[in-house]
């Protein structure tokens, strides 16, 4: 009969009701893939188009959480509008310009607009006349203000919407769907927790629609330090943007 020690048994203790707790979360319906699935994928078979909001300050501009929606969007196949906001509060307007070219560049919309100014609002309009959008950011870039300045009277909604996950269970979040007056359908998801993107790493650099003219010596370069690669000899030469291409490496190693 082998005897334990006070402190084995212990251990012995806390590793069975990890074990135990463990289990349970991969039991529990929020832990379930579908779950943890950003509500943009979960909604994609309804939309049109995902407007990706940033603030151009306050918070301060992040490119590689823009270039992660843009993923998103080619992956699900929709239109991608990007919409760079406070721009009233820009001191240097030269970079908040060269930051839409850079999205437009690359065949992206991109509209600078400002809430206060007015500025932008118009086009914005114009282009949510048609189909269904999805509003998409991170808490505190303005999207609020955004569709306040859109729809200034947010009465007639149809309500929260429940996504379903797997096996039955359902989760409620805060999305509402706005009927625009002007025309079009408005998805409003609330500030944005972004799920690891599901996908191969082959199928990501297609996802970056200025590695398409790059012609590597071989056909699955991932791009990273294969021999030869058109990509990396693009960003020495200033083809490819290097924050684009940072937002590209940061990404495949997540997946």
């Amino acid at each position: 009969m082998k005897f334990f020690t006070r402190r084995q048994m212990r251990s012995i203790h806390l590793g069975q009701k990890a074990r135990e707790e463990r289990a349970l979360r991969l039991r529990s319906p929020e832990s379930s893939p579908a779950a943890r699935q950003p509500a943009v994928k979960l909604l994609s078979g309804n939309l049109d188009r995902l407007v990706v909001v940033a603030a151009l300050v306050h918070p301060a501009l992040r490119l590689g959480l823009i270039d992660r929606l843009l993923v998103l969007a080619e992956q699900e196949h929709l239109e991608a509008l990007v919409v760079l906001t406070k721009l009233d509060l820009v001191e240097d307007l030269q970079a908040a310009e060269s930051y839409a070219r850079l999205y437009r560049s690359l065949g992206y919309a991109c509209l600078l607009t400002s809430t206060d100014t007015g500025q932008g609002l118009v086009e914005l309009r114009d282009r949510l006349r048609v189909g269904r959008s999805a509003l998409c950011g991170h808490s505190g870039v303005g999207k609020s203000s955004l569709l306040g300045a859109l729809q200034p009277d947010l009465a007639p909604l149809t309500g929260e919407v429940s996504l379903a996950t797997d096996k039955g269970q359902h989760t409620t979040t805060s999305v509402r769907l706005v009927r625009l007056a002007g025309g079009g359908e408005l998805f409003d998801l609330p500030g944005l927790k972004l799920a690891p993107l599901t996908m191969e790493p082959l199928e990501l650099k297609g996802c970056f629609p200025e590695f398409a003219a790059c012609r590597c010596r071989y056909r699955d370069c991932l791009h990273r330090l294969e021999p030869q690669c058109a990509v990396r000899e693009a960003v020495d030469q200033g083809l490819v943007s290097p924050e684009r291409y940072q937002s590209y490496l940061r990404i495949l190693a997540s997946l």
